[in-house]
């Protein structure tokens, strides 16, 4: 992957700054930049805990491990999913610098693949993500209507939970 270079003063001081670098990058790819590009440390983290993250979809994954070999499972597949998912963000990362697109994976399909089937795929890529977005919602929901229904249980013992009560309490 081609980067842009960045100049440089004989003291080896950028002359621009990183963000003009990616603006050139983004001219040379055929787009201009209208949105501003600015997340810091603290709102990126913000915006992965609120979107993946939350607390909800962290208690409906534990419960797996518990049930499947108690600590040692879950110590030992959280440091292998670490692994994994790091390898994902850091080619992620190598992606997003080569190609600085607000798009993301989408645009990034309609840039590498074949003149021919660039459109294709890169729509196929596109409602993967809305698919898998949209079914995240809908998983964390459920895991937090099942809790929220398991501890009305816990307190009431007479109380039987039903199917559509699960499904109210995640419209909820």
């Amino acid at each position: 992957m081609a980067h842009v270079a960045v100049p440089m003063h004989k003291e080896g001081v950028e002359v621009f700054d990183a963000a003009a670098a990616d603006d050139a990058t983004l001219e040379k790819l055929g787009y201009q930049q209208e949105l501003k590009r600015s997340f810091g440390l603290l709102g990126m983290l913000g915006f992965s805990f609120g979107i993946v993250t939350s607390w909800s979809a962290l208690s409906g994954v534990l419960i797996v491990g518990v049930e499947s070999g108690g600590p040692p499972v879950m110590i030992y597949s959280w440091i292998g999913v670490c692994v994994l998912s790091l390898a994902v963000a850091y080619s992620m990362a190598e992606m997003c610098s080569a190609y600085p697109v607000a798009g993301g994976q989408y645009s990034w399909v309609a840039i590498l693949a074949p003149r021919s089937m660039a459109r294709g795929f890169s729509y196929i890529c596109g409602w993967f993500m809305l698919i898998g977005i949209l079914a995240m919602g809908a998983v964390n929901n459920f895991i937090a209507a099942n809790f929220i229904l398991g501890m009305a249980n816990l307190a009431n013992q007479d109380y039987v939970i039903e199917r559509w009560h699960t499904v109210l309490v995640s419209y909820a």
